[in-house]
């Protein structure tokens, strides 16, 4: 018995520690940084990749994928990016590589981070609830340190030290310019990376029996993501929504859910009569306070998409069929510059009619994942990361950079893997009970 009690317990540190490594894998997946002392490729996002690749190989010896409905989407997804990658070989000999970003290693990016990545977080991870949890703690590892160097600036330039000069420079002048940045995690850019850790934490609201922990969780990341940038006030809103109409289906639920928001935002008016936080929420919604004011005149927002400094190919014969590049000089000599916006640097890069087209394919692709889904808890969390999708997309050129798309579609794979062996187990258990009744019978 002792022994036996043994073993639970060094099983429950062996999952423990198991998790944590993941978990600082998916950080290190997220918040792209390196440490001064690693050369230039020791970029985290490579390494955590790589070492999640090895998880995957060495845990499982036999690698096999069920040809499921996200499986043949994404092999659909394979072959348009194949006829892409063509099309972008076919520019590049028309008017040469050019100086700039080619949209080919975005096209590479896309099919190893975004697809190569949703398969090995399928294979390294045991199911859903697990890749959740870790999501949600690389996260909210993040949001806990945006908040300590909010409170201690000191500590903020001591952790500064352990990376590469550039990031500190870029660290410091933004924060000098009012921003809040944390572990290569600034501005709407950030919070970006931060999103799938949210929906994973409404993921865990619906399913987890602490629900007291969720949700606190859960608000954490809603108010860190609201002060690193404004992008994230919007998705708090938008999460908020998703939270009270996926609790709406059970009354329980949705009691605890209105009862955790209603005293959230008591505690936050506490806090704010409490300690002026002007200059933090200041910053977060000036540029909201001069919509109302001075409308779409005011200088921000008339150039909203372009930036102030900006520079975007004019629509004409030489750039109708795209100039190969999402930023930088192209072959031809023609430039985009300063464009944050993923539809316009597709839009430079292969034209506008294909340009229209691909967003066409890939948003078709990911809304009939979300609406084949059955499960209507899962399904809010999916239509969270569609409405991430489309909407980061327009702040910044996130579908091709492969680590959202990843996270998506592992997502979707872990939760149909999951509801087949259910389905198998489900139909095994009516056999067993048909055989004792004798309402199955075999024929020799």
């Amino acid at each position: 018995m002792a022994d036996s009690g043994y073993g639970c317990s060094r099983r429950k540190i062996e999952i423990k520690i198991k998790s944590a490594v993941k978990t600082m894998l998916l950080f290190g997946y997220l918040f792209n940084f390196r440490p001064y002392f690693l050369p230039g490729w020791g970029q985290s996002k490579l390494i955590s990749f790589f070492a999640v690749m090895m998880l995957a190989v060495l845990g499982n010896p036999v690698i096999k994928i069920t040809k499921t409905f996200t499986v043949i989407k994404i092999k659909k997804l394979i072959f348009y990016q194949a006829v892409l990658a063509a099309y972008s070989f076919f520019i590049i000999l028309r008017i040469g590589l050019g100086t700039g970003d080619s949209f080919l290693t975005y096209i590479v990016r896309f099919c190893v981070f975004g697809i190569g990545g949703a398969f090995i977080f399928f294979l390294c991870f045991q199911d859903l609830n697990e890749f959740m949890k870790c999501l949600r703690g690389a996260v909210f590892l993040q949001a806990v340190m945006i908040v300590l160097f909010i409170l201690f600036p000191a500590f903020q330039l001591k952790i500064d030290e352990l990376f590469v000069t550039v990031a500190n420079t870029e660290n410091a002048a933004l924060r000098a310019r009012g921003y809040i940045t944390g572990i290569g995690c600034t501005a709407s850019a950030g919070f970006l990376k931060m999103a799938p850790g949210i929906a994973a934490g409404i993921y865990l609201v619906f399913t987890d029996c602490h629900f007291i922990k969720n949700i606190s969780m859960l608000f954490f990341l809603f108010i860190t993501g609201t002060l690193l940038a404004r992008t994230g006030f919007v998705f708090a809103v938008f999460g908020l929504l998703i939270l009270l109409y996926g609790a709406g289906r059970n009354r329980m639920l949705l009691k605890k859910t209105m009862l955790s928001v209603a005293a959230a935002l008591a505690l936050l008016a506490v806090i704010c009569s409490i300690f002026d936080l002007s200059s933090l929420f200041g910053r977060v919604f000036s540029r909201l306070e001069r919509l109302l004011t001075e409308g779409f005149n005011d200088p921000f927002f008339s150039s909203y998409q372009r930036g102030s400094s900006a520079v975007i190919p004019e629509l004409s014969w030489d750039t109708i069929m795209g100039i190969g590049v999402v930023s930088g000089c192209s072959g031809n000599g023609i430039r985009i510059e300063g464009v944050d916006g993923g539809y316009l640097r597709l839009y430079a890069a292969i034209g506008l009619p294909l340009m229209i087209v691909t967003y066409a394919v890939l948003l078709w692709m990911l809304f009939l994942s979300v609406w084949k889904i059955k499960d209507k808890k899962f399904q809010c969390v999916m239509i969270f990361m569609l409405f991430y999708m489309v909407l980061g997309e327009m702040k910044e050129f996130l579908i091709y950079t492969g680590f959202a798309i990843g996270i998506f579609y592992a997502m979707l794979m872990m939760h149909e893997s999951e509801k087949a062996e259910n389905t198998g187990a489900g139909c095994l258990a009516m056999q067993g009970e048909l055989k004792e009744e004798g309402l199955i019978i075999h024929y020799d």
